[in-house]
């Protein structure tokens, strides 16, 4: 599992800003899972309403891991190019 300090203070700040304006949209998917929710809240069994509240949260924090992985290869892809770039720089100067 990669680490990234950077990434950690880069999310504390503008990361998390941008994923709750994109949480805060209303699309199309956000509002259809929230209608099938709520539908099946309506199933009279209760074991059937814990599962599926259960299921929900694995599903949330799996997408959270997920992103949070992907977030920080990209942010290590970009600091390589930058790196590449920075170098290419200096060879060209000289």
């Amino acid at each position: 599992m990669d680490k990234s300090t950077l990434y950690d203070v880069l999310s504390m700040g503008i990361i998390q800003k941008w994923r709750k304006n994109e949480e805060a949209q209303d699309d199309y998917f956000a509002i259809k899972e929230q209608e099938l929710k709520e539908e099946l809240l309506t199933l009279p069994n209760k074991i059937s309403k814990d599962l599926l509240t259960s299921y929900s949260l694995a599903i949330k924090d799996r997408m959270d891991e997920l992103i949070y992985h992907l977030n920080i290869k990209i942010l290590n892809l970009g600091i390589k190019i930058g790196m590449e770039l920075e170098k290419s720089f200096a060879e060209y100067e000289e």
